[in-house]
């Protein structure tokens, strides 16, 4: 988490309000409270944050989501 932190500038209440809507990568459990990302998702990300549509989203959620 710590290295995602500091790649995307965002904050951690920021990283998962986007995952919760589709907007950021979600992490992949690794086994008990482990959890890390998927370096290809990142990268996807970071190429174009501003376009990134996760393909888990369900359409409608979170319309008119607005966090910084």
């Amino acid at each position: 988490m710590n290295a995602v932190l500091r790649i995307t500038g965002l904050s951690r209440a920021t990283i998962y309000r986007r995952i919760a809507c589709g907007l950021f990568p979600a992490p992949v459990h690794l086994g008990g409270r482990a959890c890390g990302w998927r370096t290809t998702s990142l990268r996807a990300w970071v190429e174009n944050p501003e376009k990134y549509r996760s393909t888990q989203l369900k359409t409608g959620e979170c319309a008119g989501s607005n966090d910084a």
